[in-house]
């Protein structure tokens, strides 16, 4: 019986010194060698192993900041026993295991250069609002690969519609941009890229003369570079057919606004109706326009019978209304 209880008693000492034993080494901190982080700060909480449970102001007392996403840093002792006095703790007393230094590596993902190019080609070319049969960009220096913190990457043109689309008539541009990860800007700056775009246009066959009018058989579809497209450059055959030419026009070039007008409802030296109306008493006689005229304008006419030139207004095709 003595023997049997003395058996019992020896385990039970030995389980009570092992729980014992757990528990000082739960309560003693382990500082790790390697660390794997989040961008933001690093805490004496961060520095040791999860089997150790820090106290409040652990987790409080910053020690550095995380390296770039996918770069690494160090935390060396010195840095730790600093910050360990700082929380009332002094190391050498405690007799606390500090490595040399502590490896941060800061967790991230790649983000290639395709990846970008394609991005940013596609909200490119929704800003430009025109129609191409070609639109290819090229990064100017940017890196082939980019290292971002883990999450949803997102890249952001961030440049004012209306400049930036002025700037993709041009050969080069540079914009700005943003990169966000879950939906929090990351970081930002400008990039500069090199277009090779082309477009189709309305272009003439012939050389044709001041005052003459575009016709269909005059015009053809010709692809031509982006670059040679102004505000205002026309890209339709309806934009362009039955408008008249204000000036020489050479075949083969975009045609713009200031290159067209308008035919006016009477042209310069064209024969028209002249009517009169006085008291009810309404007189034609033909007539001849001394300089063009669109509806509702006041012209010089002069009349045919009599040579005597009056001042009328237009009021259809060929045809002007005297002013008495």
């Amino acid at each position: 019986m003595i023997r049997a209880k003395s058996s019992w008693l020896v385990r039970i000492i030995l389980g009570v010194a092992a729980l014992l034993t757990i528990s000082v080494a739960a309560a003693t901190p382990t500082f790790l060698e390697y660390i794997e982080v989040d961008q933001g700060s690093i805490t004496l909480a961060d520095l040791v192993s999860p089997s150790f449970t820090p106290p409040p102001e652990w987790k409080a007392q910053v020690v550095t900041t995380a390296p770039r996403p996918g770069e690494t840093g160090t935390v060396t002792a010195a840095q730790i026993k600093l910050r360990l006095r700082q929380v009332g703790i002094d190391p050498d007393v405690a007799e606390l295991e500090i490595p040399s230094r502590i490896v941060l590596k800061a967790r991230g993902q790649e983000v290639d250069s395709a990846t970008v190019k394609t991005e940013f080609q596609r909200q490119l070319l929704e800003t430009l609002n025109h129609p191409v049969t070609q639109f290819e960009i090229e990064l100017v220096g940017w890196p082939d690969r980019l290292t971002v913190p883990p999450g949803n990457v997102a890249l952001v043109v961030t440049e004012e519609p209306n400049r930036l689309r002025e700037s993709l008539f041009r050969s080069y541009a540079s914009f700005g941009y943003q990169i966000q990860v879950d939906g929090i800007e990351y970081t930002s700056g400008r990039a500069r890229v090199r277009i090779a775009a082309k477009t189709e246009v309305p272009v003439l066959l012939r050389d044709l003369q001041r005052h003459q009018v575009v016709t269909k058989e005059d015009l053809v579809l010709k692809e031509v570079s982006l670059t040679q497209i102004r505000p205002g450059t026309f890209t339709t055959y309806a934009e362009v057919v039955g408008y008249r030419t204000t000036r020489l026009i050479r075949s083969g070039l975009p045609l713009d606004r200031s290159a067209l007008e308008v035919p006016p409802v009477v042209p310069y030296n064209g024969r028209v109706r002249l009517i009169a109306e006085y008291n009810g008493v309404y007189v034609e006689t033909p007539g001849k326009a001394l300089m063009d005229g669109g509806l509702g304008e006041i012209i010089k006419v002069e009349n045919i019978a009599t040579r005597q030139i009056v001042s009328a207004q237009v009021v259809g095709p060929n045809e002007v209304q005297a002013l008495l």
